[in-house]
């Protein structure tokens, strides 16, 4: 019991109908009320209806299998909305009238936010990626294309279908320095970038556009 104590997730012994016997956490502040108020009564009782549902449907999929795992629900602690990600196992040595289940239920709420933020940027990054005037080209280690913008697509007069799995070493590019002299693949800035580790700036090169049968 100390050491169940000692862990800052809940811990609750249900049975079939949530009903709670037990209970450990060494973090006051992730119960939804006072821990005395736990004790004896079932799930739905005490707890909002959207995170009892989730917590009773645990239960009965852990009532069956044995186990339940990555349920996550939500409550509103202090004014504050937690979330909280929940696993349940059937205890093996109690009666089949009157099984109990052990519910772990940890809070990450700190995770999911930052997940929320990522796929924010993520958003605002494609919006920005596929609208920008200029031209962005991906890249691999290998140097072999990976993605392209479609301003990419239009400067080059390619699709990222045909650009993707290349490098700038391809034979059948074409460019040239603004003297008209060739511009080998292998200078090209990604690959002198990939070669050094040092970023490559301000080169100018024309590329050959085969739909204008001209360089750009």
């Amino acid at each position: 019991k100390a050491l169940l104590g000692a862990i800052p997730d809940l811990l609750f012994e249900f049975d079939r109908e949530g009903r709670i016997y037990d209970y450990r956490t060494s973090d006051p502040t992730a119960l939804y009320t006072p821990a005395e108020f736990f004790l004896g009564k079932r799930v739905p009782e005490i707890l909002p209806a959207e995170a009892a549902a989730v917590i009773m449907g645990a239960i009965d999929e852990a009532d069956r299998t044995g186990r339940s795992r990555g349920h996550d629900y939500r409550l509103t602690i202090g004014g504050k909305k937690r979330s909280f990600e929940l696993s349940i196992e059937k205890m093996k040595r109690t009666s089949a009238d009157s099984p109990r289940f052990v519910a772990l239920a940890h809070e990450n709420t700190v995770r999911l936010a930052a997940q929320a933020a990522l796929r924010q940027s993520e958003e605002k990054f494609r919006t920005l990626f596929e609208t920008m005037a200029q031209g962005v080209v991906y890249q691999g280690m290998d140097g072999k294309i990976i993605s392209a913008n479609p301003a990419a697509e239009r400067i080059l007069g390619l699709t990222l279908d045909q650009m993707q799995g290349r490098t700038s070493t391809d034979p059948t590019w074409r460019a040239i320095h603004e003297d008209g002299t060739d511009f080998p693949g292998a200078t090209h800035p990604a690959m002198e970038a990939l070669r050094t580790g040092a970023a490559v700036k301000d080169v100018v090169r024309d590329v050959y556009k085969q739909q204008d049968d001209n360089y750009r």
